[in-house]
């Protein structure tokens, strides 16, 4: 009787040894596969907790087992349970038997981390990234990571109007009831403007390249499921100059409906060459499609004019000026500075301000040339114009042209007067002496005939 207890308790105890119990974790939508042990030969049944069964021989070279009611799951030659493409209605404990003795348990953790609407978005959807698992029990912590940085320590992650800046890899971090770890990356790729510059600077050209950057070739035929553009145009003013041509998915801004002789072209631009004239803002509007779902995109690119000018007109010696640069549009990071050529001290305004303003006190050290930049924040001119401080001349100053030339103008006009001044007296001198003699003539006639007549008055006697 003892004899048997003793084989009874060796048994169970044999039993349980070789019984053995693991986990499996697994992602939806990969291969999962259960162990059963090694060695195996015989009939060998798989049964899960919701009455699924799936028997197969092992032994030798016999192949996998397949039901037909469950196409997923398959007995292989070792005896594991190999499931393909597997969901979380998959999870569950499964038990391995051999000749209906209990080889193996297993547990089968099923998660899913998704992105919605998908991992490749346009710029200004909504993005969501979810976590599920199955059973959710198993589970003690969930927070969502990207570079380093904690985005939330819920399942779901939510992020509204995504740009550029947004894409890149999240991590989702599990903690499991066990204290186990893992984690589970989403690479997320957000398609529309890249970035560039929003001011161009005219620099004297006659015409000028507007940059339409894009993160995606919209100058190529897009394959399934990339970023396509459908539809677009170019404004300056409130007003179109241009519409975007579309040709089998492939984007220009050519007058024709094709864009053949864009293809050694940048695939990755929408560059277009405008009038310099066109000074202030120009803005494009493109349609851009992904799968069955569309975005309209706006960007705006100022094309900028540097303008330079002074407090007042005459400037005098020791007279205190105002020096005036303006843009009617600047970067945020930009700045603008006021430079002389020969004191060589650079003196800017706060980025992002459009006018700066720079008080000079009128000295021969000031004099000169006075040049105001764009500057980037590594010092990079992007724009500059002159402006020459001279002082305008007082009428006495002796180095004013305009004195010796009234000078000259002034002794011209006396000479003349006192030119004419003389002619006209020698002439009125030679009118009277005329006319004296005249007279003389007649008297002296007019005595002579009274002589004649026996009458000679005093006074001709006299003057004869």
């Amino acid at each position: 009787m003892e004899t048997w207890k003793l084989l009874g308790i060796l048994y169970l105890q044999t039993g349980l040894c070789l019984v053995s119990s693991v986990r499996v974790i697994q992602e939806v939508g990969k291969k999962a596969v259960l162990p059963c042990g090694t060695d195996l030969s015989g009939t060998i049944v798989w049964k899960n907790d919701k009455g699924i069964s799936v028997q197969s021989r092992v032994g030798g070279s016999t192949p996998y087992m397949q039901r037909k009611d469950h196409p997923q799951m398959k007995v292989l030659i070792d005896g594991s349970l190999e499931i393909s493409d597997v969901e979380l209605s998959h999870s569950g404990s499964y038990k391995c038997e051999k000749d209906k003795a209990l080889v193996q348990e297993v547990e089968l953790f099923i998660l899913q981390v998704t992105a919605k609407p998908s991992s490749t978005l346009i710029v200004s959807e909504d993005l969501e990234l979810h976590f599920q698992a199955a059973p959710q029990k198993s589970i003690r912590k969930v927070s969502w990571w990207k570079d380093g940085v904690k985005k939330t320590s819920e399942p779901v992650l939510e992020i509204k109007d995504v740009q550029t800046g947004d894409q890149g890899t999240y991590e989702c971090q599990v903690e499991m009831d066990n204290g186990e770890k893992r984690v589970y990356s989403r690479i997320i790729d957000v398609k529309g403007f890249s970035t560039t510059p929003s001011v161009v600077y005219t620099e004297g050209k006659r015409f000028i390249d507007l940059p339409w950057s894009f993160n995606f070739k919209v100058r190529q035929t897009p394959l399934l499921n990339e970023v396509e553009a459908v539809s677009g145009g170019l404004y300056y003013s409130s007003q179109l100059i241009r519409n975007l041509t579309v040709d089998k998915g492939v984007a220009c801004w050519s007058k024709t409906s094709t864009c053949e002789s864009i293809k050694n072209q940048d695939a990755t631009n929408l560059n277009i060459i405008v009038s310099s004239r066109q000074i202030g803002d120009h803005q494009m509007d493109i349609v851009l499609k992904i799968q069955d779902r569309q975005k309209k995109l706006q960007r705006k690119l100022c094309v900028a004019n540097l303008t330079v000018s002074a407090s007042q007109n005459q400037i005098f010696l020791e007279s205190n000026v105002t020096l005036q640069c303006r843009t009617n549009c600047i970067e945020k990071t930009e700045k603008l500075c006021w430079d002389h050529q020969t004191i060589g001290q650079k003196i800017c305004g706060l980025p992002g301000q459009a006018m700066f303003r720079k008080d000079v006190k009128a000295i021969q050290q000031t004099l000169g040339n006075w040049t105001c930049s764009v500057f980037t924040e590594t010092s990079i001119i992007r724009d500059s114009t002159n402006f020459t401080l001279k002082l305008t001349l007082g009428f006495w100053d002796l180095s004013n042209p305009l004195l010796w030339v009234s000078v000259v103008v002034g002794v011209f006009v006396l000479l003349f007067v006192a030119v004419l001044i003389t002619v006209l007296t020698a002439r009125c001198r030679r009118v009277r002496r005329a006319r004296y003699r005249t007279w003389l003539l007649e008297n002296l006639n007019q005595h002579r005939m009274c002589e004649c007549n026996g009458f000679a008055p005093k006074r001709l006697r006299e003057n004869i």
